[in-house]
């Protein structure tokens, strides 16, 4: 069988493979089919996994996290913050930590390979303002650097 090309991630020092897997579509009802395949992949080699607590109906992450429990071979997981249905959690350093220790609790891990900010150019990550699912206006002047995601993710 045909290796899975891997490609340096960033400047981290990790390589990943060229294809990796999107648990977008993973639900608990569907979560033996979706097991089957995340398992299938790391067989051959896809040994990346992108999910979201907004994927499969907030179910993917669960899902994603029992497929892995059984696997023992290393897994670069990716996921992110963001998704809330109050809007206020954008801007709450209490809530957006919860995030994500119910994100390492679903996927069954006590650490992620990589964290990312989920729609972060929504301006309800910046402001309460109705229109905050807009996109922020790369006009506008907005200083992120003391924004409560800022300091979670750091």
């Amino acid at each position: 069988m045909k290796q899975i090309d891997r490609r340096p991630f960033g400047k981290t020092g990790e390589t990943v493979p060229a294809l990796s897997g999107g648990a977008a579509p993973f639900t608990l009802e569907a979560a033996d089919e979706n097991i089957a395949a995340a398992r299938r992949a790391v067989d051959l080699g896809v040994n990346y996994f992108d999910t979201s607590p907004m994927y499969g109906w907030g179910e993917s992450q669960q899902v994603l996290g029992r497929a892995l429990a059984e696997i023992s071979d290393p897994v670069f997981v990716a996921t992110k913050l963001g998704h809330f249905k109050e809007r206020t959690h954008y801007r709450d350093v209490d809530a957006i930590t919860e995030q994500l220790h119910d994100n390492l609790r679903e996927l069954g891990r006590n650490h992620v390979d990589l964290l990312q900010i989920h729609e972060g150019d929504w301006a309800g990550w910046w402001n309460d303002e109705e229109h905050g699912l807009g996109a922020v206006s790369p006009n506008e002047n907005t200083d992120f650097t003391d924004a409560p995601i800022m300091h979670v993710l750091r």
